[in-house]
């Protein structure tokens, strides 16, 4: 058997370095996408370049637990105040998510992407999957 030393970097980011990073998803390009508690949504690119997001780009508020990106690189962001909030690349703004009527009031907790592009939602409502023709494709 051979061990293999993984090779762990902090970023130089003030804003990250200072966050408590809950959540990543990784995007196709490289980058990752963080969610934090406190301090909104982060993008890292793969040079290591740190944006945020806050409340000033659509979020609704600084606490996100749940991060995912498809394979298409939709980005979905899932806040401690409920809903699902996707991320519009054009406008570099989040706007919430249509829900069933029945997600919106639960008490959603985890957020995932499969590599179909599905979108998985779990909470205190039980689990919750968005077909690819729900997204429109």
């Amino acid at each position: 058997y051979a061990v293999s030393p993984i090779r762990l970097d902090l970023i130089e980011d003030r804003g990250l370095a200072e966050s408590n990073i809950f959540a990543t998803a990784m995007a196709n390009d490289g980058g990752v996408w963080a969610g934090s508690l406190g301090s909104g949504m982060f993008r890292i690119t793969a040079g290591d370049h740190v944006e945020r997001f806050n409340e000033s780009d659509g979020l609704p508020g600084p606490n996100i637990w749940g991060v995912g990106v498809t394979p298409e690189q939709a980005v979905f962001a899932l806040p401690l105040r409920g809903g699902v909030w996707q991320f519009d690349p054009d406008t570099r703004r989040f706007a919430r998510l249509e829900l069933p009527d029945g997600l919106n009031q639960a008490r959603l907790r985890s957020l995932s992407v499969d590599a179909e592009g599905r979108l998985w939602l779990a909470g205190s409502e039980g689990a919750w999957q968005r077909t690819r023709s729900a997204q429109g494709e």
